[in-house]
């Protein structure tokens, strides 16, 4: 990583305090509401690297939103830290990458109920889907993209 890119990292914003209703992670939200985002970018995301800023304070309109240093910026998705949280994940994160404590009554316990829930289907069905080896492919594939300069 860059000079720059270590820079820009140190300077990503505080989750937002509580996972807003809209929030994709927030057990009450409808299906599908993602959010702009597929389930599989979201998957791949909170199982890497990445800042996930939180939806709701970001003007979609305005083209400068895919600004990286503007999105890190950004106060990031409660939801995201929480998730993480709750799987396991958010030791393994780098130091800026906000932080939150467990919270499986508002936010998905696992990233299988995160699918099941968007796709409307069954855990079953989503734990069928979603192998390791598939969150390993969704995970590069999210590297993939930030190497090539694609935008949050």
């Amino acid at each position: 990583m860059s000079e720059h890119r270590d820079d820009e990292i140190k300077q990503i914003a505080a989750a937002v305090a509580n996972p807003c209703p809209e929030c994709p992670f927030n057990r009450s939200v409808k299906p599908k509401a993602l959010g702009g985002s597929s389930v599989y970018t979201y998957v791949g995301q909170i199982y890497g690297p990445f800042v996930i800023a939180c939806h709701m304070h970001i003007d979609f309109q305005d083209p400068a939103w895919r600004d990286v240093t503007k999105y890190a910026q950004t106060p990031q998705c409660a939801g995201a830290a929480i998730i993480r949280a709750n799987v396991g994940v958010d030791v393994l994160m780098p130091d800026a990458i906000p932080r939150a404590a467990p919270n499986r009554t508002t936010v998905f316990s696992n990233i299988v109920e995160f699918v099941a829930h968007h796709h409307e289907t069954t855990i079953m069905s989503a734990r069928r889907i979603l192998t390791p080896k598939m969150i390993t492919e969704l995970v590069q594939t999210q590297i993939d993209r930030a190497k090539r300069g694609e935008a949050p």
